[in-house]
């Protein structure tokens, strides 16, 4: 009796898609707000606290020179902290020149250069496997070609490559290619879940194919940003801090602990 139908905007085929996919979703699981206009008033309140997110000058994995470097970087980010990542990616282009002196070497030697970043036996399989599995398609090291593919052609060869899961390819579009992509990670993932704009429990796949339809191409690049920091700084994943966030009035996590609290 509660259940609210959600309403589809017109964008791409892509995203009426998604937004049936959320729709369906939603059915079962209603939002207790308006999930557009509350994207809106927590993008403001967010970029109120923060500052208004540096997007070009943003220092993030998936913002590198080429789409190889990109991925690799990804790849070395995944299941360890920015600092150690960024540690291993620094070694790793003070050893090699180019993506394709990496893909020829022994992985013992990437792994080797890698060792500062943590996990690195399993990491140097899988940036060499990707940077071979790039050359035998393709005839070289290289993934240039992708930046005159539209966007959905981007997304399905990416997500293609083993190693490139949803969140690494969202972040090669939109820091690298400048495409509008949703990028979820596991602030993300949470926070999304806490406001209320979906209900997908550990399933952070599924919080990026209902986001992406959800989230206005302008503002996709910008809130994935704010809320990495917000995640980090007061939503925190084992307390949150609710006293000291902006965004209660929008939050369902919020509104039940208050009711739990009476």
């Amino acid at each position: 009796t509660n259940k609210r139908p959600v309403k589809e905007t017109t964008q791409t085929t892509q995203n009426k898609r998604q937004k049936k996919h959320i729709k369906l979703e939603y059915l079962d699981n209603p939002p207790q707000s308006d999930p557009l206009r509350d994207i809106d008033t927590i993008y403001k309140s967010l970029g109120d606290k923060y500052g208004t997110p540096k997007i070009k000058t943003a220092n993030a994995c998936g913002r590198r020179k080429t789409l190889c470097e990109a991925a690799v970087s990804l790849i070395l980010s995944q299941n360890t902290s920015d600092v150690n990542s960024s540690r291993a990616w620094e070694s790793l282009r003070k050893k090699y020149k180019s993506m394709d002196e990496v893909r020829t070497s022994p992985v013992e030697e990437i792994e080797e250069s890698i060792k500062r970043g943590g996990l690195s036996k399993m990491k140097s399989k899988r940036i060499k496997g990707f940077l071979e599995e790039v050359y035998e398609r393709h005839g070289k090291t290289d993934l240039e070609f992708l930046r005159e593919k539209p966007l959905e052609e981007v997304r399905d060869i990416l997500l293609s490559f083993k190693g490139i899961g949803p969140k690494s390819a969202a972040c090669i579009m939109c820091f690298t290619l400048g495409l509008p992509e949703f990028a979820v990670d596991t602030h993300v993932h949470r926070l999304c879940n806490r406001i209320g704009w979906v209900n997908t429990g550990n399933n952070r796949e599924k919080s990026y194919s209902q986001m992406n339809g959800l989230v206005p191409d302008e503002k996709k690049l910008g809130l994935h940003m704010l809320l990495i920091k917000h995640g980090r700084q007061v939503c925190k994943a084992g307390t949150p801090l609710c006293h000291n966030c902006p965004i209660t009035q929008q939050c369902d996590y919020y509104s039940k602990k208050l009711k739990e609290e009476r």
